[in-house]
């Protein structure tokens, strides 16, 4: 879902300038199942939005819990919609520099990806070392 970026070392610098981000719990595939995991780290949650203001961002949460609310009505039985709702009813907004998260992004680790299939494909760069 392209509004999911997981935390990297490109969006830092960003980071350190917003002030404000819009988190929500990752999405794990194990087996057939899948499912949100708010009970993982920090670290592992994704970015749904960048913001200047608190204000603005607890706008964007409720405005993409209203639209997925909206919009889903009689798919819970979907896994898929299931798992995306799960994971926007524990987002949240959290500042920058708040001590669960600014230490990790001072120091960020590369993100390994929740999907079997997106890990198996090489990375442009590795692709291109392949050549």
């Amino acid at each position: 879902m392209k509004y999911n970026r997981r935390v990297s070392l490109c969006h830092t610098t960003a980071i350190a300038l917003v002030g404000w981000l819009l988190v929500s719990a990752p999405i794990l595939t194990k087996g057939h199942q899948i499912y949100a995991a708010p009970q993982l780290p920090l670290s592992r949650w994704y970015i749904g939005g960048k913001f200047d203001s608190a204000q603005k961002c607890h706008e964007a949460l409720e405005g993409r819990q209203k639209q997925i609310s909206e919009t889903r009505k009689g798919t819970d039985w979907m896994p898929i919609f299931r798992a995306e709702n799960d994971s926007w009813a524990n987002a949240f907004c959290i500042s920058s520099d708040d001590p669960r998260i600014a230490k990790f992004l001072r120091h960020p680790r590369p993100a390994a990806s929740p999907h079997p299939a997106a890990a198996a494909q090489p990375s442009p760069s590795q692709a291109a070392a392949q050549e």
